[in-house]
C-alpha cells in the first residue's frame, strides 16, 4: 500500500480526481487512487490485453502514484467496467471525425460516438454532400406511447440511434409515415450507470426526432444542403448533452465559400436556431484569398469567428513541416484539432497522434492587423511600465478568465473567447504597477494567483477601457512574442 499523504494532489487535484474518476465500490464507498491505478493496471492486463511485463506495471503503478504520468481521462473512468467489455475501444475514444456522404450512416454513427462520450469532427463539403440522394417526400412521424406503434424505442443507447435510423431511413429509403412509443425510456433525472450522468427522459430525443423531421420535410424532393446537415448534426449534439454529465463536442468543415455555412453563427442577424452553438465551425482553404468578406464578419465581432483548416497542407506535411510521411487521404480534424484522419467508412479512425498537423491559419487576416508600429509601442510601454496601458490590464484578466473558464491556451479560439468575456464583464483598468505586488507571483500556487488577480478587481480604478475586442487581441498576440522580462512573464504566472 501507498501512503496516499504522498500523492501530490496540488490544491483541488484530489476534489477533481474524486469528482470525475473514482468509481462507487460494492460497499457505497469511491475509489481511493491506488484503487483507480490497480483497476487501470488490472484492465490494461486482463480486458484490453496490453501485455505488461510484471516489472512494466510495477513501474506504471509507480509513475501513476507520483502523478508523473497517467492514462487519458476516459480510461481512468471506464477501465474494469462492463461497458469496456461490451463495447471495446469504442467506449473509450476521445476523437472521432466522419464525412458526410451517405444519408444514414454518418448521422447514426456520430449519435453512437458522441453518445459514448467522444468528441466528433463531421466534413460537409458540397463535393460530399451533394453524393446524398435527394429527400424521397414529406413524411410524418408521430410519437404515440402505445403497445401498438411501429417501433417501441428501447431504454438503451441502440434504441436511441436505431430511433434515428428510422427517421432518416423515412425519408430517404422508403417514403412511409410511421410511429413510435417512448415510453420505455427511463425518466428524467435516473442515474446512466454506465458511463456516468442522469437520463434526460425521452423529451430531448423527441423533441429531437421532431426537428430533423422538420428539415428533412422541408428538402421532400430535394437534396440537403450542407446547412442542413449542419443543422442535423447540431441538433443531435443537443440531445446527447441533455444528461447533466454527458457533454457534445463537435467541429463541422465546410467550404469556405458557403455564404448560407458562414452566417450558420451569426446570432446578431437573429433568427438562429440555438442548436447551431454545438459545434465549433471551421472552413477548408489553402488560400486566405480565397475567402469571401463574408468569412471575416465573425472577426469583426459579428458572430462567431470560424477556424481555417488546410488540408492541402496536412496531406503534404507533418505539423513540423516535415514532407517524409504524406497522408493523401485525409479528409478533416477531430473535435479538438489534435489529430488528422482519413477518410475510412464510418468507423472509430485511428489517431494519428505522432504526426498531427493542425494546419490551420485562424485570425491570418486579423493578427495581420498587428502591425509592426502596434508592436513597438506595446513593447515600448512595457519598457517605461506606463500604467493603465489598456494591454496590460486586458493580459491579466485575459489569463485569469482562461483558467476560470478552462479555456485552451494554446488556441487563438480560447483566446478570442477569454477577451470577449473580458470586454464585456468589464471596463475597468488594471494598473501596471499592480504587478509590483509583494506576492511573488512566480512562485506562489495557482489558487494563491486567481485569489490575488480577483482580488484586484476590487481595487480597479474606473478607467474606460477603450480597446476594441479586435485591438485587445491582437495585443494580446503581440504581448506573447515579447521578450523574457517584459509582459511575457504574465503568462507563466496566469
Amino acid at each position: 500500500m501507498y501512503d496516499p499523504s504522498l500523492v501530490p494532489w496540488g490544491e483541488v487535484g484530489y476534489a477533481v480526481y474524486k469528482r470525475t474518476y473514482s468509481r462507487e465500490l460494492e460497499n457505497g464507498k469511491t475509489e481511493e487512487w491506488e484503487q483507480t491505478v490497480d483497476r487501470v493496471i488490472d484492465s490494461c492486463r486482463e480486458q484490453l490485453n496490453v501485455g505488461f511485463e510484471k516489472h512494466e506495471e510495477a513501474e506504471l503503478k509507480e509513475i501513476m502514484m507520483g502523478l508523473k504520468g497517467t492514462v487519458a481521462g476516459r480510461f481512468l473512468w471506464q477501465l474494469g467496467t462492463k461497458t469496456v467489455d461490451r463495447l471495446g475501444l469504442p467506449s473509450l475514444q476521445n476523437c472521432a471525425f466522419v464525412v458526410v456522404d451517405d444519408p444514414i450512416r454518418p448521422f447514426t454513427w456520430a449519435f453512437e460516438m458522441l453518445m459514448l462520450g467522444s468528441g466528433v469532427g463531421f466534413n460537409i463539403q458540397r463535393e460530399n454532400v451533394y453524393q446524398l440522394p435527394k429527400v424521397k417526400n414529406r413524411v410524418k412521424i408521430e410519437r404515440v406511447d402505445e403497445n401498438d406503434a411501429d417501433f417501441i424505442v428501447p431504454d438503451s443507447r441502440e434504441g436511441w440511434v436505431e430511433l434515428l435510423r428510422r427517421v432518416l431511413e423515412a425519408s430517404f429509403v422508403t417514403g412511409e409515415d410511421f410511429t413510435y412509443a417512448a415510453h420505455l425510456i427511463r425518466s428524467k433525472g435516473s442515474a446512466i450507470k454506465g458511463f456516468g450522468g442522469t437520463a434526460s427522459g425521452p423529451e430531448d430525443l423527441v423533441w429531437g426526432m421532431g426537428e430533423i423531421n422538420n428539415i428533412l420535410n422541408k428538402a421532400s424532393s430535394k437534396r440537403l444542403q450542407p446547412i442542413d446537415c449542419l443543422d442535423i448534426m447540431n441538433i443531435i449534439g443537443k440531445i446527447v448533452v441533455a444528461g447533466n454529465v454527458r457533454r457534445s463536442a463537435q467541429i463541422a468543415l465546410g467550404d469556405c465559400d458557403d455564404i448560407e455555412y458562414l452566417r450558420a453563427k451569426r446570432w446578431d442577424l437573429g433568427g438562429i436556431p440555438n442548436w447551431r452553438a454545438m459545434s465549433n465551425n471551421s472552413v477548408i482553404c489553402s488560400d486566405i484569398s480565397e475567402l469571401p468578406e463574408e468569412f471575416w464578419e465573425g472577426y469583426n465581432g459579428n458572430g462567431e469567428p470560424y477556424g481555417l483548416i488546410n488540408l492541402d497542407a496536412s496531406r503534404r506535411m507533418g505539423r513540423t513541416f516535415e514532407v517524409e510521411y504524406p497522408d493523401p487521404d485525409v479528409q478533416g480534424f477531430n473535435r479538438v484539432l489534435s489529430s488528422r484522419l482519413p477518410t475510412s467508412r464510418h468507423a472509430a479512425l485511428q489517431r494519428f497522434t505522432s504526426r498531427t498537423s493542425i494546419a490551420t491559419t485562424s485570425c491570418s487576416r486579423w493578427l495581420a492587423t498587428c502591425t509592426a508600429s502596434t508592436s513597438t509601442a506595446l513593447q515600448s510601454s512595457v519598457r517605461s511600465r506606463r500604467p493603465r496601458t489598456s494591454f496590460t490590464r486586458t493580459c491579466v484578466w485575459v489569463s485569469a478568465l482562461l483558467v476560470i473558464f478552462r479555456l485552451p491556451k494554446s488556441s487563438v479560439a480560447g483566446w478570442t473567447v477569454a477577451t470577449t468575456i473580458f470586454e464585456t464583464m468589464t471596463k475597468n483598468t488594471l494598473d501596471w504597477q499592480d504587478f509590483q505586488h509583494p506576492l511573488n507571483l512566480q512562485q506562489s500556487s495557482l489558487l494563491e494567483r486567481l485569489v490575488y488577480l480577483l482580488a484586484l478587481h476590487q481595487e480597479l480604478t474606473q478607467d474606460t477601457a477603450n480597446t476594441t475586442l479586435d485591438e485587445s487581441a491582437c495585443q494580446l498576440i503581440a504581448v506573447w512574442h515579447m521578450p523574457p522580462g517584459s509582459t511575457g512573464t504574465l503568462w507563466s504566472t496566469c
